[in-house]
């Protein structure tokens, strides 16, 4: 049975994003590859905030979750995330948590990192991933991180299975300062629309868009527009991340249900734009108005401008 959708809220699963069922499969052959050869393929994953890194994450390691033998409980794919300022003891206590150490805290990181080796080794694991891994970077200088890179090299080769990291583009700054580390992640990835070999981002905008509509059940009219003229707009709105356009979806749900209607108008989307993504826009700021110059809205005060993206990580999306 299908979960309900609550109000404003819409989900999003790989089949929605193109790029994002790329990432997926990454991840599965990587998988496989271990399972059936042996093969240590470690892969970084980057992209901006609200591209759906998380969500690949959380959606992979759902479809492979823990299981209980009669005389271990197996946990093929481990996913942590790095919370805000960690430092490798922080990362150990996620990580043995994770893996049922009674004593997560206890011990010198050279003991807590052979018990961890060790519980790996004992439940079986097989990929192991760490998300929001660029908090490993912005703690500390380059003499940390080169620490910090060491230590993530002697886990990889210790533990002996895929490892992919997955952060925002200043992740790739953590592989620089250590090469040995930048050569144990060769494959690398980056989580955006606009990478989508199939066609344009305006394109891939609008289908996403209306498959997340089709899953409230409600319709799109573009009037008095055509439809790519409303992906264009769609991809100005959302600038091309998913966490956004689930922003605007859900808004758009919302505004239609609260209004009988069944069907999402260009007025609907200005006003959930107006209310999700950015308060307060309006006339040519808007890209549901007619009058929109039809730019990025990455000036200062607007939604994408660099560090824009922080309101979307304050609501928990990344």
């Amino acid at each position: 049975m299908n979960a309900p959708i609550r109000a404003g809220v819409v989900p999003i699963t790989p089949i929605f994003h193109p790029v994002f069922s790329v990432a997926y499969r990454r991840l599965l052959d990587i998988l496989t590859s271990y399972r059936e050869r042996g093969a240590c393929r470690n892969l970084l994953i980057t992209g901006e905030s609200g591209q759906g890194k998380t969500t690949l994450c959380e959606a992979f390691a759902a479809a492979h979750p823990p299981r209980s033998e009669l005389e271990r409980d197996v946990v093929p794919v481990l996913h942590i995330s790095v919370s805000a300022g960690a430092s490798v003891r922080d990362l150990l206590y996620a990580l043995l948590l994770a893996v049922g150490d009674p004593f997560p805290e206890k011990g010198s990181v050279v003991a807590r990192t052979e018990r961890l080796i060790q519980y790996a080794r004992a439940c079986g694991l097989e990929l192991l991933i760490i998300d929001e891994a660029q908090h490993l970077y912005d703690r500390g200088r380059t003499y940390t991180h080169y620490l910090v890179g060491d230590w993530l090299k002697g886990l990889i080769d210790a533990i002996c299975v895929p490892v992919v990291l997955v952060g925002l583009p200043r992740t790739v700054s953590l592989l620089q300062v250590n090469e040995q580390l930048r050569r144990r992640f060769t494959e690398h990835l980056t989580l955006d629309i606009g990478n989508d070999p199939t066609d344009t981002p305006a394109v891939c905008c609008y289908r996403m868009f209306q498959s997340l509509c089709e899953i409230a059940k409600i319709s799109i009219d573009p009037r008095p527009l055509v439809w790519s003229d409303l992906g264009e707009r769609l991809l100005y709105a959302s600038d091309g991340r998913i966490g956004y356009m689930q922003l605007l979806a859900g808004g758009a749900v919302d505004w239609a249900r609260r209004e009988g209607a069944r069907i999402i108008t260009l007025r609907t989307l200005s006003a959930a734009f107006s209310e999700r993504v950015w308060p307060g826009a309006a006339g040519n700021t808007n890209p549901f108005d007619e009058g929109f110059a039809m730019r990025r809205l990455d000036r200062v005060g607007e939604p994408f401008m660099p560090d824009g993206a922080a309101a979307l990580r304050n609501r928990g999306r990344t």
